[in-house]
């Protein structure tokens, strides 16, 4: 976290300074500090800077597959933001001074992927894509399912029913083995 001048900041200037903590150059400036193999981009989309809510206060993160190097960005992005607003309030006489509250902590946790959340999300998916499914095929469905259904459609009475032959109904008959 980090703490700005409470009589002089205000809620544009917090959400600029959000911008600037993920901005291409600060991104630059971590990896070169950091001596980073990735690139500013990639430092870039791994950063992000927020508003706390009714506060002053600006929450820098990091996400990276390893925890320490996450910590270690974050850190390094919260002292860029303040070498940058430093060079921005260069010559002003009331100058921001923003400083670092809390430094960054290595999560126990992974902040993602998280399986058990995956895991609902897609059997609920499964389940809709399922039933849509099954309504679609059954308002698509043209096959008539029985006389008074085909009496409805034709506009005529039915005369007669075929049965449907049973497999012991298809058999051939037993024949004679001498007929005379």
């Amino acid at each position: 976290f980090i703490t700005l001048d409470p009589e002089r900041d205000t809620p544009q200037l917090l959400a600029s300074y959000a911008q600037v903590v993920t901005s291409r150059s600060s991104a630059a400036d971590v990896v070169s500090q950091l001596g980073l193999p990735d690139s500013p981009d990639a430092v870039r989309n791994q950063l992000s800077a927020t508003v706390v809510p009714s506060t002053l206060l600006l929450s820098i993160s990091a996400k990276d597959r390893d925890p320490v190097r996450a910590a270690s960005i974050a850190d390094a992005a919260a002292r860029v933001f303040i070498s940058k607003v430093g060079t921005f309030e260069e010559g002003k006489r009331d100058k921001v001074a923003p400083s670092v509250i809390d430094t960054a902590t290595v999560p126990t946790t992974p902040v993602s992927p998280r399986p058990k959340v995956n895991l609902v999300i897609g059997v609920f998916l499964g389940l809709v894509l399922a039933g849509s499914l099954a309504l679609l095929l059954e308002a698509l469905d043209r096959s008539l399912n029985g006389p008074t259904q085909l009496a409805e459609l034709a506009a005529a009475p039915i005369l007669g029913i075929i049965p449907r032959l049973t497999p012991s109904a298809r058999a051939p008959a037993a024949a004679l083995e001498n007929p005379h």
